[in-house]
């Protein structure tokens, strides 16, 4: 019965400690959490800008490359068509190759950016 009473005695001593650092770790993983996603995010929004920055950058080649092709073939409609043959065959090799060429370098990229928040905090 002694036990109890210490343990109920100990518990109202600490109950405003016990309470105030569950609190507190509840606002760190909040916090924590906060920082991960905006983290994400920005690293997101830098590989959505630089990939239209490379699709912009990919329209003017095929232009000048159409342009390039009509001069050589002696028709425009052949350099049209030779510039977009070449677009399709790059599309195609991207959709085949999109695993080890796209989505695996932007997971490691995430994962990347999220160890080392971890190692930030240690």
């Amino acid at each position: 019965m002694d036990t109890q009473q210490n343990f109920k005695g100990f518990y109202r001593e600490n109950k405003s400690l016990v309470k105030e650092y569950i609190d507190l770790r509840f606002r760190l993983f909040r916090l924590q959490g906060i920082r991960l996603a905006s983290k994400a995010l920005a690293l997101f929004a830098l590989v959505m800008i630089l990939t239209v920055m490379s699709v912009f950058a990919l329209i003017f080649l095929g232009l000048s490359f159409s342009a390039l092709m009509a001069e050589l073939t002696g028709s425009v409609a052949l350099g049209h068509l030779l510039t977009a043959a070449l677009l399709l065959l790059i599309m195609a090799l991207a959709v085949i190759f999109r695993k080890p060429l796209l989505l695996n370098p932007l997971i490691r990229l995430f994962i990347g950016a999220a160890e080392e928040d971890k190692k930030m905090e240690n």
